[in-house]
């Protein structure tokens, strides 16, 4: 019976792969894990709801509690609508929509899979455009302003910049190419920060319509009421943002002495093999010395002892030849070697110091990073108090308004919400 042979596998020795370092491996975790924070607390529907949450704790303190169901209930509404609103719904102040919807003339569309499109129509005030868009479309408001530009223009702005710089991550020029992923990477947060900013902006748009619809505590706020809280909001909130924009944008630091002394290593493994060709080189030309040489002996002898002594003559000086040839190979094989050795420790210590130095730097970073935040952190705390001392100022304005009016209602007149002096009409007396 034949036996089936085992056929045996050939396995090489050793590896080619560099074992990563600890550190390096620590280092991206941490900017992996901060990248993620970033990434989600940017998030502009995260950042809407957080406002929400934080407008609905500071008005209930300022007014003794939500009070009622009813209350709670309309809250709840506002909760729903803040980021994503379903219905006819007006969107003066853009953010995420979905269903039917109400935009006007100049504000900017996009659709989760489109590209931005300016709307042409007439105003909220003229009845708008009515559309009817897919979930997770987003609308910029022409009425919103960053530094004297909407946000519709800005977007548009935004898009455009894009396009360029997606035709750069075509080229092979990797500094070119880094540097425009970078550019995208900052104009995303922008992105997100312009929707998160008309998140807020229609976040008080609702705490006015709640604030319109209590029967037990009327609670309106005023424009420059509503403009202080945006105000403390966008300050609150700005440092943050940046701080996470900036730590999303981060790379790890890179080993500046990574490559250094290999081009000398490169240079001293080349001569070994010169100095290897050119013993091949010098024991052919012996050899062959030795075979031209025997050749003119023979020629010349005269008999057969004096042909053997003249082979050995031959033989004896090649094998000289080549003693001196070794000789002269061992001592520039010793000193290459020696070169080598000596080059070989001096890049490992430099690339160990490159190595602390990139670690250092990679933890400064983090360290600069979580600072940074704990700093922010606690601007927003501050800037979360201040909007409650505002509704209390704002309720405290509304109350001084209705006994200044009571005292004016004598003299045929009153102060509006503008602080305008107007005339009663018939249904204020």
């Amino acid at each position: 019976m034949k036996k089936n042979k085992r056929k045996l596998s050939k396995y090489g020795l050793g590896t080619t792969q560099n074992i990563p370092n600890p550190s390096e491996i620590i280092a991206e975790s941490h900017l992996t894990a901060d990248k993620a924070v970033a990434e989600a607390k940017t998030n502009p529907a995260i950042l809407a709801l957080q406002t929400a949450g934080n407008l609905a704790m500071q008005y209930g303190t300022a007014n003794g509690g939500m009070g009622t169901v009813k209350g709670l209930e309309k809250f709840g509404g506002m909760l729903d609508g803040i980021m994503t609103t379903t219905g006819m719904a007006s969107f003066a102040k853009g953010g995420k929509a979905s269903g039917k919807i109400e935009v006007e003339g100049e504000e900017v569309v996009q659709t989760p899979n489109g590209e931005a499109v300016k709307v042409k129509g007439p105003k909220h005030e003229d009845g708008g455009v009515k559309l009817d868009v897919p979930p997770g479309t987003d609308v910029y408001s022409d009425r919103l302003e960053v530094g004297g530009e909407s946000m519709a223009d800005r977007k548009l702005k935004r898009d455009r910049r894009v396009k360029k710089l997606m035709k750069k991550l075509d080229t092979k020029d990797k500094i070119l190419t880094d540097s425009a992923k970078r550019e995208l990477s900052e104009l995303e947060m922008e992105d997100r920060r312009d929707m998160a900013l008309q998140g807020i902006a229609r976040s008080l748009d609702q705490l006015n319509t709640v604030g319109e619809n209590y029967d037990e505590n009327q609670f309106k706020l005023g424009t420059g009421d509503a403009l202080a809280m945006a105000g403390t909001l966008y300050s609150s909130l700005s440092p943050m943002l940046s701080t996470m924009n900036q730590r999303k944008n981060d790379t790890l630091n890179p080993n500046y002495f990574e490559d250094f002394g290999k081009e000398g290593i490169r240079t001293l493994e080349n001569q070994q093999e010169y100095i290897e060709g050119q013993k091949a080189i010098t024991e052919k030309r012996i050899d062959q010395a030795r075979v031209d040489t025997a050749e003119r002996n023979r020629q010349m002898s005269r008999g057969v002892n004096q042909m053997r002594a003249g082979d050995l003559a031959a033989q004896s000086s090649s094998n000289k030849a080549l003693e001196d040839t070794y000789t002269n190979y061992s001592q520039m094989m010793m000193s290459n070697l020696g070169a080598l050795s000596q080059a070989q420790m001096t890049r490992d210590n430099a690339v160990m110091q490159g190595e602390a130095q990139a670690d250092m730097a990679n933890r400064a970073d983090t360290d600069a990073y979580h600072t940074a935040m704990s700093t922010a952190q606690s601007n927003l705390g501050t800037g979360i108090q201040q909007m409650g001392k505002n509704l209390n100022q704002s309720k405290l304005n509304k109350a001084q308004l209705s006994m200044t009016n009571a005292m004016l209602k004598q003299y045929g007149v009153r102060i509006d919400e503008d602080g305008q002096v107007v005339k009663l009409e018939d249904k204020d007396n």
